[in-house]
């Protein structure tokens, strides 16, 4: 055998890329996890301090990975000796009947999630906090709550590399040459793999053109905006009655909406954000305004938040989404070379599943059966999408 093979590189030190390593080093394999900025650092989308888990998705095959995700949270949290997560529950709220309510409704009860419907008189009082209009209810998801996201990347990086992983950072990918025993050119090196796992984010198809191979990604810079909260708001995470919140808004309500977390990050601020943004280059990104997002959560804050000082964000984070046109990820083979594996698209709501995804596509690089149905994921549903050599 060739020492100088990898057994698998993976390509980006995001959380997904990070979790995917972690899976493989824990199968006894050697792996070389590969990111093109010096670590820590925040042009991604892994950084920050909270990101949101939940099993309250309409879509049941998304809710059916959050078990074994937050198992596997746990997990990390015993073996990092970090605390990762905590719990909070989620309430869902929307007009009475409204599609979504109804769908994360169904899927909570289908996958036997502690989850109640609550009437907005049941609503209004538990939650005085929120102000909506008569004819809203809300769904409360008890298993939902907050993970804190750089720690989350850090502590599988930490014990990747304990476990005689190897990780280079400031080592751009420049080139993959596909083969049965691939090279990865780097801007510090060549490095020999019997598989690649690109989990580049925005940067995916820049390292896919060269594979002949384009998917439908788009790049939005998000904003993560902390708001001042009236003390004795009932919006700290010490007070049992403040869940995480979430309501589809807009036009296409299906997918973009507001959703905030109880005060925790910095004190006397809750994070309230849009799941939407600018399109925007991942090279240039600060190209982008924010006026838009912050003024649509202003209004949002006005209408339903009345603890919630609305003038200005006092703390605005960045961040990006990489999407797909339906929003739901890619976990595939590339369609020509079977040895390269990519998992993409998160579109802002894959954070939690990241033990989930990294075990999958972990399987997928060693040729075996993943552990979940991979339909949704594949890059067959995109028409027109194929190898290009």
């Amino acid at each position: 055998m060739d020492t100088d093979v990898f057994d698998v590189v993976v390509v980006g030190a995001g959380i997904m890329g990070s979790s995917t390593a972690y899976y493989l080093v824990n199968q006894g394999r050697k792996v070389l996890l590969l990111e093109q900025f010096r670590l820590p650092h925040t042009r991604g989308s892994s950084h920050g301090q909270s990101r949101g888990f939940r099993k309250a998705y309409p879509q049941k095959f998304y809710a059916n990975m959050t078990d074994e995700a937050l198992e596997a949270w746990n997990r990390l949290e015993r073996e990092s000796g970090t605390s990762l997560y905590r719990r909070t529950g989620l309430l869902v709220v929307g007009k009475k009947g409204s599609q979504c309510l109804e769908e994360t409704d169904v899927t909570l009860k289908q996958t036997n999630c502690s989850h109640e419907r609550l009437s907005h008189a049941q609503m209004t009082k538990r939650y005085p906090q929120f102000s909506y209009p008569d004819n809203y209810e809300g769904v409360l998801d008890h298993t939902a709550g907050i993970l804190w996201a750089s720690a989350a990347v850090l502590a599988y990086q930490t014990v990747f590399r304990c476990r005689g992983g190897v990780l280079n950072d400031g080592d751009k990918v420049l080139r993959i040459i596909p083969a049965d025993i691939s090279e990865v050119v780097t801007s510090r090196a060549r490095y020999k793999t019997r598989s690649v796992i690109i989990t580049a984010g925005p940067w995916t198809n820049k390292i896919l053109k060269d594979l002949g191979l384009s998917l439908p990604l788009k790049t939005l810079r998000t904003y993560l905006p902390y708001w001042r909260v009236a003390p004795n708001g009932g919006m700290s995470i010490e007070d049992k009655s403040a869940p995480c919140m979430s309501e589809k808004i807009g036009p296409d309500a299906d997918e973009n909406y507001v959703y905030h977390s109880p005060s925790a990050e910095y004190p006397g601020h809750v994070k309230i954000a849009l799941h939407d943004g600018p399109e925007a280059d991942p090279e240039n990104p600060d190209e982008t305004s924010q006026d838009d997002v912050i003024g649509k959560l202003a209004d949002y804050i006005r209408s339903h938040l009345p603890f919630v000082h609305a003038k200005k964000p006092s703390i605005v984070e960045p961040c990006m989404y990489t999407m797909t046109p339906d929003h739901h990820f890619v976990l595939d083979r590339h369609p020509r070379y079977r040895n390269i594996i990519i998992g993409a698209g998160f579109s802002g709501h894959g954070f939690k599943m990241a033990p989930v995804v990294g075990k999958v596509l972990g399987q997928l690089s060693l040729g075996q059966s993943p552990s979940y149905d991979l339909t949704p994921f594949r890059i067959s549903r995109f028409p027109g999408v194929k190898s290009h050599l």
